[in-house]
């Protein structure tokens, strides 16, 4: 085994101990061993097998955003930027989800107002979206990377998602309502909660029947679900009137569905 495997694998043990520790001090570790590699041999390619000294970058950066520690995810960023994008589409995709990650990092904490913030916000979301769509464009293969890229989404635009700025994100919520439905995600409250800050998000807009025709269909995936569920385990369905037994999956999506329906009192009331 070569040493810039046994490197390679140090780094990547270091920076899995510094995520699920919390460590701040593994990752500084693992950064400097990787600024050591680079700079003894900064034309290597790969190090273990598939792995590349872009991915050690791009591990490296996921885990400086995870224990926020900007100046390493920034150096890391750099770096992966000066290098280009001559690597596979998963790392091309996660470095999208890194850099939209830490401009919005940099958003949210640098005291941005106004339009200054609307318009840091809405780059670092636009480096995500980008990501997401590279991802449903290969299928069930990377829907993964669809789910991990619709957290980022929501970290870049929960700071406009608010009155006055809804517009703002509305469309981009929307797409990531669609692109969890392309994928089939099996997690029904997660696309609950989509649903969900779409319909507030086009009520904000003032887009009244759009954020009804959202609820319905919300509430047409909860029942769903429910009945499903209710089917699989015995008991009646919920929509043949009689009590359904508890399911878990059942009980989750009608949760999430109340979730939605709380918002049909302030679509109303614009109406109103």
């Amino acid at each position: 085994m070569s040493d810039a495997v046994l490197v390679a694998r140090s780094i990547t043990r270091q920076l899995s101990m510094a995520v699920e520790q919390g460590d701040a001090a593994a990752l500084q570790r693992a950064f400097d061993v990787l600024c050591r590699m680079r700079e003894v041999d900064p034309e290597h390619g790969h190090v273990d097998g598939l792995l590349t000294p872009n991915d050690l970058y791009i591990y490296t950066c996921e885990a400086a955003i995870t224990l926020q520690q900007g100046a390493i995810a920034e150096h890391c960023l750099n770096q992966l930027l000066t290098a280009g994008t001559n690597s596979s589409k998963t790392s091309q995709i996660r470095m999208l989800f890194c850099r939209g990650a830490f401009e919005s990092h940099k958003a949210t904490v640098g005291n941005l107002r106004g339009r200054a913030l609307q318009v840091a916000a809405q780059a670092a979301l636009g480096h995500v979206l980008k990501g997401i769509r590279i991802a449903l464009g290969d299928g069930a293969s990377l829907a993964y990377l669809v789910v991990a890229g619709a957290a980022h989404a929501w970290n870049a635009c929960w700071v406009l998602f608010k009155e006055g700025t809804f517009h703002a994100v509305c469309s981009a919520i929307g797409f990531v309502v669609q692109a969890l439905e392309k994928i089939e995600h099996p997690d029904v409250s997660m696309r609950l909660s989509w649903l969900s800050r779409h319909a507030t998000a086009l009520a904000g807009c003032g887009k009244t029947a759009e954020a009804q025709n959202v609820i319905q269909r919300a509430t047409d995936l909860a029942t769903r679900v429910v009945t499903q569920c209710s089917s699989a385990s015995g008991a009646p369905s919920p929509l043949g009137g009689a009590a359904a037994a508890p399911v878990s999956m059942g009980n989750a999506a009608q949760l999430a569905a109340h979730a939605v329906a709380g918002i049909v009192g302030g679509v109303d009331n614009e109406d109103g």
